[in-house]
């Protein structure tokens, strides 16, 4: 996606670490907050991901 403040179900799966199965049942559940747009599916802004990952508190590294 062009602009890197926008990113896709699977970009925000590799942000997150998670199946984009669970990227979409927040989106759903409105844990997540994104939009949909007509022609381009569901687009999250990236300052919503690390939002998230706030009130989830600080995840570890996985190891290489």
């Amino acid at each position: 996606m062009a602009d890197q403040n926008l990113l896709t179900p699977e970009e925000a799966s590799r942000y997150l670490r998670l199946s984009v199965g669970s990227v979409y049942n927040l989106l759903h559940q409105g844990e997540l907050e994104g939009k949909k747009k007509a022609g381009q599916g569901w687009v999250i802004e990236r300052s919503h991901l690390e939002s998230l990952l706030e009130a989830w508190g600080e995840r570890e590294e996985l190891p290489d």
